[in-house]
C-alpha cells in the first residue's frame, strides 16, 4: 500500500492506520534496515509542527468518519 504523498507530514502514521483498518498487523522487526531522511524537529519549524499535529488529528478522527 503506497504512502499518501498528499499529506504534509506523518504519512507513515496514516499508512499504519490504513493498514490496520484493513485488518493487517504491524510487527516490529529489530533487524530491519530503515532510512528516515529527516528528524522530528525539522529545525523547530512551528509551521511544520502545526501541520503534523493537524494530520495526526485527522488520522485519529478517521475512526469517527472524518476523512483526510
Amino acid at each position: 500500500m503506497p504512502f499518501n504523498e498528499d499529506l504534509p507530514g506523518v504519512e507513515d502514521r496514516d499508512w499504519a492506520r490504513r493498514v490496520q483498518d484493513l485488518g493487517w498487523q504491524i510487527a516490529y522487526e529489530p533487524h530491519a534496515s530503515v532510512y528516515h531522511h529527516h528528524g522530528i524537529h525539522q529545525g523547530r519549524d512551528e509551521g511544520r509542527a502545526a501541520r503534523v499535529a493537524r494530520v495526526i488529528e485527522l488520522i485519529q478522527n478517521r475512526t469517527t468518519g472524518e476523512s483526510l
